[in-house]
């Protein structure tokens, strides 16, 4: 197969040596059959005769141009009437929208790229504005305007890139406003409830998303990833702490204050839910479960003072750290999210080692416990890799949309 994709140097293209071993285990596998793998390979290389060296030149150009531009604009930036700064600035905002308007019906890199463009200038307007009206604020506020302004253009995005950026710093904003000394809101547990219910709330719209309101397909993914992957598995991993470290209660009159997050994690679980007419019951079922044990999971330690002695934390800990791991995993392949069944998987071997040590620690002291110590970590990291995958398959065969 490959023969007949030979550039006339007589050398392979990496790029079409990698598809064609792709192509070639798909065959032996039974994927797809011999005219299928030929056809695939005739377009990619007909899809790969791109002129990447003339896009480079030019991008080599134009970051010259712009780079010479704003180095003359900050060497007499002082010497600019305000009047012509704003002028300026408006006038290349509204440049990049209208050609962004020219193709917005089309698709492609050029449509993305006008309009993501078009919203991280808002920062250079909102820097400007700053400067000039010697406007003050915390750093956190700017990036909350700067996502109000340019939530009808992530909307609108055809491309993942903008969306998950756009969902990562909603989550980073919502951190820094936690953390911010100067906060309004001068309880500390308040803060913190309300920033762990953010990525909920994104979850809770994903999933109410796909059941029922009208979101971009991929806002919805990115509201997917950002909200469940960072809930499940920052949340499963602070959990763990929790347990462990035994000294993380809050005081009574503060616990009201975890009814925040538990009504955001109600409006996941009910979410996901509702969205069985689209996704299989067995997928939706699981997630509600998972989402209600994880905050059960988080709960249970911040209530009560007293959980036992440092052994039992320590085994209930690791317990419902790979009970939910396992769930996460679960889930993430059912829906077909590879990405967190890889992160899920690797978080759930990484444990068990931790838990090995943990339990047989003093063998580490002496050369040859050391040795078995390392033996044994191999051994699980080689059946680790060769049952992952066939889960990953047998959990994708149950899963799914109807």
């Amino acid at each position: 197969m490959t023969n007949g994709f030979q550039e006339k140097s007589g050398m392979i293209h990496p790029m079409i040596f990698s598809l064609n071993r792709r192509l070639e285990r798909w065959v032996r596998d039974g994927i797809i059959t011999h005219v299928q793998a030929s056809q695939i390979m005739e377009y990619e290389k007909g899809v790969g005769n791109r002129p990447w060296v003339t896009f480079g030149i030019v991008g080599i150009g134009i970051t010259a141009i712009v780079t010479g531009v704003i180095s003359l604009v900050a060497a007499n930036w002082e010497s600019i009437p305000v009047a012509l700064k704003l002028l300026n600035y408006f006038l290349l905002q509204g440049g990049v929208g209208v050609l962004f308007l020219f193709q917005q019906k089309k698709e492609g890199v050029w449509r993305e790229t006008f309009l993501t463009l078009f919203a991280f200038l808002f920062w250079a307007g909102i820097g400007l504005f700053s400067q000039v009206f010697n406007l003050e604020g915390q750093g956190w506020s700017a990036c909350l305007f700067w996502l109000v302004l340019t939530l009808p253009a992530v909307c609108i995005a055809r491309h993942t890139t903008f969306p998950h950026l756009w969902s990562l710093l909603l989550i980073v904003t919502a951190s820094w406003w936690t953390l911010d000394p100067f906060n309004p809101i001068t309880d500390d547990n308040v803060r913190a409830m309300v920033s762990i219910s953010v990525p909920i709330l994104l979850s809770a719209l994903a999933f109410w998303a796909q059941a029922m309101l009208r979101l971009s397909p991929f806002l919805r993914e990115a509201f997917t990833y950002w909200g469940i992957g960072l809930f499940a598995i920052g949340g499963t991993i602070l959990g763990n702490i929790f347990w462990e470290s035994g000294h993380v209660h809050i005081a009574h009159d503060s616990r009201a204050y975890l009814l925040i997050p538990w009504f955001s994690l109600l409006l996941a679980i009910l979410g996901s839910l509702a969205r069985s007419g689209k996704v299989k019951k067995e997928l939706c079922a699981l997630t509600a479960v998972f989402l209600f044990f994880l905050g059960v999971y988080l709960t249970i330690p911040v209530l009560f003072e007293n959980l036992g002695s440092p052994a039992f934390r320590q085994i209930a800990g690791a317990t419902g750290f790979i009970a939910l791991g396992g769930l996460a995993a679960t889930i993430s392949a059912m829906a077909n999210m590879k990405r967190l069944y890889e992160t899920a998987t690797r978080l759930i071997a990484l444990r068990f080692i931790i838990v090995y040590f943990q339990v047989f620690g003093s063998l580490t002291k002496t050369g040859v416990g050391l040795v078995f110590s390392g033996i044994i970590v191999l051994a699980f990291a080689y059946f680790w890799h060769r049952m992952k995958s066939k889960l990953l398959k047998a959990f994708q065969s149950i899963g799914g949309k109807r």
